[in-house]
């Protein structure tokens, strides 16, 4: 078993898209980041839930598809790319993820968006 998800991994990285999904409401959504570095096509992006830390580590998030128009209102956000974003719709048609509402903080040399807090997970 650890073989066949070990080949999963190395194809979806291969081909850049994600070998596993799980079932939210019915309908089977690919699974994307995680330790394999899973990733979304090109029109969706990977959705992490609030508290998964942008990925780090081995958390996994969804892939969802990329909003094609967004409104004009402006609630920022930080995006997993440490750039702050208008609205979670703009991040979203970005492909990137939110990582917290408001602007971005200062972003650590590695790239990693900080923490609501201010901390970041290398700061631990």
């Amino acid at each position: 078993m650890k073989r066949m998800t070990l080949l999963l991994a190395a194809i979806a990285i291969a081909f850049g898209t994600s070998a596993y999904a799980v079932t939210i409401d019915g309908t089977e959504v690919p699974v994307c980041g995680g330790f394999a570095g899973l990733q979304c096509s090109e029109t969706e992006w990977c959705s992490f839930a609030p508290g998964a830390e942008c990925g780090i580590g081995d958390q996994y998030g969804t892939c969802r598809a990329r909003p094609e128009v967004c409104t004009d209102d402006f609630n920022p956000v930080c995006g997993c790319d440490a750039k702050t974003y208008g609205n979670t719709c703009e991040a979203a048609a970005a492909g990137v993820s939110t990582a917290y509402v408001g602007a971005c903080r200062s972003a650590p040399d590695d790239g990693t968006a900080p923490r609501d807090d201010g901390t970041t997970p290398r700061e631990e």
